[in-house]
């Protein structure tokens, strides 16, 4: 009854008079002698699979009997003198068949529900049988009035109740581990879920940041993609105007060059004029080389000068690169010096800064010995002073003894008592944790019972989010693709800048180069101009001097045709007059010697007025364009007439009438013939030399400006070395300035070093004697004599106290020198370069 008290329920079961009644006769059986006891196997005696089986066995008994029971009441309307043996042999036959009936309907059962009763044993199997036939012999041997139907069916309906709820019992059980398994796997699957959500949470997140981090840099990439266009564009339009320019540029270089083809033509033509010229030219041609030989002179010793400065420059310069060596060394040197210096003091300031720490250190264990001396002397004093004025018996001390005792045992009582109520508390702390935890995991199993999630709504929420997953990693796959789109695009864009900016640059050389030649072009039409221009005016010179020329030999032709004619008139005249009058031929002859002087003389003067003009005109000519050869060019002209006039009167007086005309016709073409044709190939040699003579200018002038930017160049360098030379001087005062503020640091930490040592003996001398007083002061506090203990104890106390004022103002001097800040002497930092140079 106790077994079946938490199983049976009075409601669900009204047949509890019954199991009364069962119990009675259980009782009764035990009380009689003879009769077997049977042993009632509970519950708890059977293990889990057993009970399970039996389950199943009693619901089917339960069935049989209720049959059993229809059949009973079927055959309740027999006679009465049958009954008793009727009923003997009828719950006979009922106990074996219900026997056999439970086996059979338990074999089925356990062949048709195999999975759930599987781990059945046979020896359980036939335990229910025995029980019903141990009812069935016990009924029957008790058939003489012990039990009767009613009882039978009573035990028979509890059987199959017990069976029922045993059945019922392991339904559940198998419910709720199947119920727990498939939590478990829920909870698994709900883990996963989670960890498979935050994964694609955090995923999605990733995502979005990765989303905004390439919305962001495309949005940089389209403003950096907007400025490239702009400044595409821009240089686009730089680029057509600087094919403007150039367009203009090569067809005003055509232009130069038509009309350097046309200049060139000219001077062909101008060169083949002054080939064609007459006499004169061979003069102002050898002035002009005799002057640019000079210019050549001039310029060669220049450049010799030049040479020489730029060697003695470069002397100079090496000179003063030894120097700055030398210089640059030896502060080199002084650095790696002052360096070495530097980290010795470093290290020097470093051990004195751990000596003074070490002082204050032992100044502070000093001052701590000090007080404890300072508290040790007032106990003295004290104990000197207060002396016992009773003395406590024996029994009196063991009793505070015991007293102390039990006061530390109470003490220490109470500190365990403290010390379990915690744990105590502790303990229920933690009981009322895990009820509550238990309380929550119990509310947590009813909730996850009333609220089981369907699979298939899982199922289809994972589909779901798998979707969702590939669609988001084909967008990022899609993205990237993007991105590398338009970082492609961007590179491109980059290279296509790049080249047209080096395109630029090539263009921008291109056109520099193009300025050069122009400029250069521009001067060398300049020049041209400048040459042309010197050649028209001597071609107009020239051709003036040749219309002269060819005037003046159109008189001369006008003269030696008279001279020609009269001569032979002169000879027809004479020859008729000696065959006519031979007599009168003496005067006749001084006559024609007469006229013929007369016209000899005429012509002369012609000739000599004609080549006092032409040197007029030589010196005029030579006078504007050589000055320094005006004497020479004056000079040598009025030599000629005087020669002739010189030759024409000793010629003629010792000549005959008939020779001398002659002779002197002969005489002046022949000088005329060889003044006025010049050769071909004096002119070419003059031409030539000219050339050479301007090249050798040109290059002249080359070297003089290279020779000119050399010198610039050495200024400059010279100028540069300067200020380096003054910027090393201004760093080496402000190194020895630093030099000095160092020493005088460290002099000043010598002398604070010194200080605090003298400071350090003071204390030591005042703490040994403080040392040395403090036992004499012991001696005298325990000498029995009051009075004598009181009358030199304030003296003594009085030196004492002021060593320790002593101490403590040596000890308040030293903090003060350890808090005052390090003073910084700030150095006057001068100018890099003052303009000014010193020597080194």
């Amino acid at each position: 009854i106790l077994n079946f008290r938490p199983v049976i329920n009075i409601q669900k079961f009204p047949l509890l008079p019954s199991l009364i009644y069962i119990c009675w006769l259980a009782f009764r059986t035990e009380l009689t002698p003879g009769v077997a006891k049977v042993p009632l196997l509970t519950p708890k005696d059977m293990p889990d699979d057993t009970q399970d089986a039996k389950a199943q066995k009693l619901a089917a008994a339960r069935k049989k009997l209720k049959e059993y029971q229809q059949r009973a009441s079927n055959n309740n309307g027999q006679p009465g003198a049958e009954e008793p043996v009727a009923a003997t042999t009828q719950s006979h036959s009922s106990t074996v068949s219900i026997s056999s009936n439970l086996s059979e309907r338990s074999d089925s059962e356990i062949n048709v529900n195999g999975g759930g009763a599987g781990g059945t044993q046979p020896p359980e199997q036939s335990a229910l049988p025995t029980a019903a036939s141990y009812f069935a012999q016990n009924e029957s041997e008790h058939n003489g009035g012990l039990a009767d139907a009613s009882s039978l069916q009573a035990i028979q309906v509890i059987i199959a109740e017990k069976a029922q709820l045993n059945a019922e019992l392991t339904k559940v059980r198998l419910a709720c581990r199947e119920r727990e398994l498939e939590l478990e796997e829920l909870r698994i699957l709900k883990d996963q879920n989670q960890l498979r959500l935050e994964q694609l949470q955090q995923h999605c997140q990733d995502q979005q940041s990765t989303g905004e981090q390439q919305r962001q840099q495309y949005a940089q990439l389209q403003a950096q993609l907007l400025q490239s266009q702009a400044q595409i564009k821009d240089q686009q339009s730089h680029l057509n105007e600087l094919e403007a320019q150039l367009k203009q540029s090569n067809q005003h270089q055509e232009e130069l060059q038509q009309q350097l083809s046309q200049k060139s033509n000219e001077l062909e033509m101008a060169q083949l004029k002054l080939r064609q010229l007459s006499d004169e030219s061979s003069v102002t041609t050898d002035n002009r080389v005799e002057s640019l030989v000079q210019t050549q002179y001039m310029y060669e010793q220049q450049i010799r000068d030049l040479q020489a400065m730029v060697g003695q420059l470069t002397q100079d310069k090496e000179q003063a690169a030894g120097q700055y060596q030398n210089y640059v060394q030896h502060q080199s040197g002084e650095i790696a010096k002052l360096n070495e210096r530097n980290t010795e003091l470093s290290e020097v300031l470093n051990s004195l800064r751990e000596r003074e720490r070490q002082l204050v250190e032992h100044v502070g264990a000093l001052e701590r010995d000090i007080q404890k001396n300072i508290s040790l002397q007032a106990q003295f004093k004290e104990a000197s002073q207060v002396q016992p004025s009773k003395e406590e018996t024996s029994e009196q001390k063991a009793l505070k003894d015991e007293l102390a005792v039990l006061k530390e045992q109470i003490e220490n009582f109470e500190f365990e008592r403290h010390e379990f109520q915690l744990k105590i508390k502790s303990q229920d702390d933690q009981l009322q944790l895990k009820n509550s935890a238990l309380d929550e995991l119990e509310k947590q199993l009813e909730r996850l019972q009333a609220e089981q999630p369907d699979q298939s709504k899982l199922l289809a929420t994972m589909e779901s989010d798998k979707v969702a997953a590939s669609r988001a990693l084909t967008q990022n796959v899609e993205m990237k693709n993007q991105l590398d789109e338009l970082q492609q695009r961007f590179v491109q864009l980059t290279n296509d800048k790049a080249e047209l900016v080096i395109r630029l640059d090539s263009e921008e050389f291109a056109n520099r180069e193009i300025r050069q030649n122009y400029n250069s072009m521009e001067q060398k039409l300049q020049a041209n101009e400048e040459r042309f221009k010197f050649k028209d005016e001597e071609m107009i010179r020239l051709s003036h001097e040749n219309v002269e020329l060819q005037r003046q030999q159109l008189m001369l032709q006008q003269q030696l045709d008279r001279l020609r004619h009269y001569e032979a008139k002169a000879y027809h005249a004479g020859e008729e007059t000696e065959k006519e009058n031979g007599a009168d031929a003496p005067e006749n002859e001084a006559e024609e010697a007469k006229e013929v002087g007369l016209l000899h003389n005429h012509s002369h003067d012609h000739s000599h007025q004609h080549s006092d003009g032409h040197c007029h005109d030589n010196d005029h000519d030579h006078s504007h364009e050589h000055n320094h050869h005006n004497a020479g060019d004056h000079g040598h002209p009025h030599d000629h007439p005087h020669d002739h006039t010189h030759d024409h009167s000793h010629s003629h007086p010792h000549d005959h009438q008939h020779d001398h005309p002659h002779d002197h016709g002969q005489n002046h073409a022949h000088r005329q013939a060889a003044e006025t044709l010049p050769t071909a190939e004096a002119v070419e040699r003059l031409q030539s030399r000219f050339t050479t003579l301007i090249s050798q200018v040109a290059d002249l002038t080359e070297e003089k400006h290279s020779l000119e930017h050399l010198v610039l160049q050495l200024q400059s360098e010279t100028e540069t070395i300067g200020e380096y030379i003054a910027l090393y001087q201004t760093q080496r005062r402000m190194l020895k300035q630093r030099e000095y503020e160092k020493a005088a640091q460290m002099r000043l930490l010598q002398a604070e070093r010194e200080q605090l040592r003298e400071k350090i003996e003071a204390l030591n001398k005042l703490v040994v004697s403080l040392g040395v007083e403090l036992p004499a002061d012991a001696a005298q506090a325990k000498q029995p004599e009051a009075a004598a203990g009181s009358e030199h104890t304030p003296g003594e106390g009085e030196n004492s106290q002021q060593i320790i004022n002593k101490i403590q103002d040596i000890i308040s001097e030293i903090k003060e020198n350890t808090e005052q800040p390090s003073h910084n002497h700030a150095g006057d930092h001068l100018n890099c370069c003052m303009g000014k140079f010193e020597v080194v």
